[in-house]
């Protein structure tokens, strides 16, 4: 027997409180106070010592409580102890440790010793409180108060997103377990646009549940291009949720469409941009035949210029060369800096020095307001160039 009961103690680890400091067998009901088994303080109102279960035990009548005055450090895993009703009436007992209940409300009808078990999974300094909440004529008795560690929460470290690593809707991270408590973990990386992401949302991987430390890799997906968003490995375990370091990053942009090229002269043409669904805030670069980038003024010049799909517009490319082949490709870049591969190409030849035009040099053509059928009166000026002495200029009216 004494074996058995060794072997019982064993199992009951770190804390256990049975009662028998409770002093002299007394039947008054009143507040009882006294140090228990593993030097913890203890409270019990409404309370009687002389009833027994296991050898002593603490009986008490609704309206009381048994609590511990001093706190329970470092945590607690499993709760457990024995109860039973006491002469007539049954009880409505209710369980909390640090202010939270556990187990939910439990009927005390028998007299026969029930034990009560709980996972609580608790960090840090722990209270427990055993309340009787019925009336002053029912009683119960406990026993054999049991409680084992807490699991210590997991600690994790995220792994940062490398440039290489990012697409337009997506990118690799991960993070590193380097404490499981000794329980099961599960791991992953949570993200969002708004900072400090928590396991409660949807936008996380999970990357398995293990008692072992190790890295992962975490494939983040589902993402906006060119946005901001926030990430951090976690690991849970029963002790709780850890967080790793939080990072931050920009989604690539997309690669620009093929530009739109219009309208060539002897010396110019027109340049549309095609952002192919990139948002206002990616800037993009105009390059002209692989080597000569488009700035603000339309002027080719040796290096990149950075600006916005609103900022370039209509962009006309101006002293260029008459009867000459251009080839235009457009690269993006996100906020961050990340650049895309350049656009397919678009190409356009520059019209022959040879080749007539005419360029308008005044006019005075506003006629007011003019009925269908009567005249008004205007003048304009233009000069011609490449224009043979007898070739015929038309001048038609405007439509509309």
């Amino acid at each position: 027997m004494s074996i058995m009961l060794l072997a019982t103690c064993s199992i009951w680890a770190q804390g256990h409180e049975t009662f028998s400091n409770l002093g002299s067998s007394n039947s008054s009901y009143t507040t009882r106070t006294w140090t228990g088994d593993n030097g913890i303080t203890w409270e019990a109102t409404q309370a009687r010592t002389d009833q027994d279960m296991n050898g002593d035990a603490i009986s008490y009548r609704g309206g009381g409580h048994l609590i511990n005055t001093s706190t329970i450090s470092g945590g607690i895993g499993t709760l457990s102890f024995n109860y039973a009703r006491v002469f007539s009436g049954n009880s409505v007992v209710k369980v909390y440790v640090n202010d939270v209940q556990y187990g939910g409300n439990i009927t005390v009808s028998d007299t026969a010793p029930t034990t009560f078990s709980t996972p609580v999974n608790v960090t840090g300094n722990v209270v427990i409180r055993i309340e009787n909440t019925s009336g002053t004529s029912s009683r119960i008795i406990i026993d054999d108060l049991i409680w084992t560690t807490g699991v210590a929460a997991p600690t994790v470290a995220t792994t940062q997103i490398q440039d290489t690593d990012i697409t337009t809707t997506s990118a690799v991270s991960g993070g590193n377990v380097t404490n499981t408590g000794g329980s099961s973990t599960q791991r992953g990386v949570v993200w969002n646009t708004s900072t400090n992401p928590t396991i409660s949302l949807s936008t996380k991987t999970n990357n398995g549940t293990s008692t072992s430390t190790g890295s992962y890799t975490s494939n983040i997906t589902s993402l906006n291009s060119n946005t901001l968003y926030y990430y951090r490995a976690y690991a849970t375990n029963a002790g709780g949720t850890s967080y790793g370091t939080q990072y931050s990053f920009y989604t690539a942009a997309i690669t620009p469409g093929t530009p739109s090229l219009a309208n060539p002269f002897i010396d110019s043409f027109e340049i549309t941009l095609n952002g192919n669904g990139n948002n206002s805030t990616v800037q993009y670069a105009i390059r002209v035949n692989g080597s000569q980038y488009v700035d603000a003024s339309g002027q080719l010049t040796a290096t990149e210029v950075w600006q916005t799909a609103a900022a370039w517009g209509i962009v006309t490319v101006t002293n260029l060369t008459a009867d000459t082949n251009y080839s235009v490709d457009v690269k993006a870049k996100n906020v961050s800096g990340l650049e895309t591969a350049f656009s397919s190409a678009a190409e356009i030849t520059t019209l022959s020095a040879s080749a007539p035009f005419i360029t308008l040099d005044s006019a005075s053509l506003d006629f007011g307001n003019v009925c269908t059928n009567a005249t008004g009166s205007g003048s304009f000026t233009f000069t011609g160039e490449n224009i043979d002495a007898d070739s015929d200029v038309n001048v038609a009216a405007l439509d509309g």
